[in-house]
């Protein structure tokens, strides 16, 4: 693994994961914004992630789902391309334990 300086668009920085013995690259998050409008959802401090760089899967609770979804949905580009430019999802770690 490795990343490449190029592709950043911040300083790199590293969040331990939450449990190493559930098998997961499991994160906690502090905070959540679609653009930079923040959401309510991870204010209480229970909120995970499962990260993975081989997958586009994003799964949140029901009760985020239709709101998330609404602020994440845009408009498609040409027919057939999967490009464009569309929201910026943030999720803000947790960087310690």
């Amino acid at each position: 693994g490795g990343w490449n300086k190029e592709h950043l668009s911040e300083q790199l920085s590293w969040a331990s994961v939450h449990d190493p013995r559930l098998g997961h690259w499991i994160v906690k998050i502090k905070g959540l914004l679609v653009d930079n409008e923040r959401l309510d959802y991870c204010d209480d401090g229970t909120c995970q992630a499962a990260v993975d760089t081989g997958t586009a899967l994003l799964s949140v609770p029901s009760t985020a789902f239709r709101s998330l979804f609404g602020m994440l949905r845009h408009e498609p580009g040409p027919p057939g391309h999967c490009q464009g430019a569309g929201p910026t999802l943030h999720l803000s770690l947790r960087t310690s334990r």
